[in-house]
């Protein structure tokens, strides 16, 4: 029985068989992977100090964000001078992940250098980490031991009070409140108001104006001033006033006031009102509330009365009248609060 001989041959492959071919000596290495996990870290590390110790995550982002630039380009030249150590060994290639985060990252560098050399990077942050201060500053304080007998003042507040006091000094305080980028902004803001003062004889001129703020151009709104001036009794005052609200406050009349108000309220509270005079003057819809029995009181309905043509007008004398309080007020309430009214 004769044996076969024959060698056999294993049939070829077929392309499902076939497997792929595979270089197991070349790494390949994708840029940018590294960077975004040095930004996840760092961001959530930022995140966790912000919340366990109240740091200002805000300032240090903006400050440290260049170091994600710098990480990216230390990760693009290891990654260069590895392929070229190991010569065939590896390659580095841009997939579209890490394409889309360099652009996005030079965008972002663009974009900051914009607003840093403009000075809108410093607006947008001033107003994202703004928060309300109210800082006090006295303003003037002058002796009127040396021959000062009466006070001319101009104020444009939004609200002042005027104080007569048993003193020997005309004294300005103001308080502001606003949004401010820290305390030592607020502080330096209240500093920088100016208040003009000049003595001419025997009389001190006062012009007190609405705050300035023009460093910074798109900001919170304009800090509010409040002014409060302290008038020694035996001082005369002339004012001229433009705001929202006037009070003044009169323990005894010991001399004259004239005041010239333009604003939505005005108050005069007086405790005793022992030999003065009360003129008020109201003009353009104007209203009077007190608790004072009038010796003259005249009021008109009419609307079309000319500019500066008095609505209502009201007088009333107590005593030999030896000092005279005058209030002329263009619009607005005023009230008017006597102690001892009789």
């Amino acid at each position: 029985m004769e044996k076969n001989n024959e060698v056999k041959h294993n049939p070829e492959p077929t392309a499902k068989e076939k497997k792929p071919f595979r270089n197991r000596g070349t790494r390949q290495w994708r840029v940018g992977t590294f960077s975004m996990g040095f930004t996840l870290i760092a961001l959530g590390l930022f995140l966790i100090l912000g919340r366990l110790y109240e740091i200002d995550i805000l300032t240090y982002m903006i400050k440290f964000w260049p170091l994600l630039i710098i990480v990216l380009g230390l990760e693009i030249i290891s990654y260069n001078f590895l392929t070229h150590v190991k010569k065939g060994g590896g390659h580095f290639t841009y997939d579209f992940i890490s394409i889309t985060l360099v652009i996005l990252f030079l965008l972002f560098s663009i974009g900051v250098c914009f607003l840093e050399s403009s000075g809108l990077f410093a607006v947008t942050q001033r107003y994202l980490l703004s928060s309300a201060h109210i800082v006090e500053e006295e303003k003037v304080s002058c002796p009127v031991n040396d021959g000062i007998q009466s006070l001319i003042m101009e104020a444009e507040s939004k609200a002042l009070t005027l104080r007569s006091y048993d003193g020997d000094k005309i004294k300005v305080s103001a308080v502001y409140k606003g949004y401010f980028a820290s305390r030592e902004e607020a502080e330096v803001f209240a500093m920088e108001q100016p208040v003009r003062q000049e003595r001419l004889g025997d009389t001190l001129f006062l012009k007190i104006f609405s705050p300035a703020f023009t460093r910074y151009i798109f900001s919170h709104p304009m800090p509010e001033q409040e002014i409060t001036v302290y008038v020694p009794e035996k001082i005369n005052v002339e004012l001229q006033s433009s705001g929202e609200s006037l009070d003044l406050y009169l323990p005894a009349v010991k001399s004259n006031w004239g005041i010239n108000f333009q604003g939505r309220s005005s108050n005069i509270y007086l405790d005793t009102a022992e030999n003065a005079n009360l003129d008020v003057e109201i003009s353009r819809r104007g209203s009077l509330q007190d608790n004072v029995s009038w010796d003259q009181f005249e009021s008109s309905e009419q609307e079309d009365l000319d500019f500066g043509t008095p609505q209502i007008k009201a007088f009333k004398k107590w005593g030999n009248g030896k000092y005279t309080i005058f209030l002329r007020q263009t619009s607005g309430t005023a009230l008017i609060n006597v102690n001892n009214p009789e």
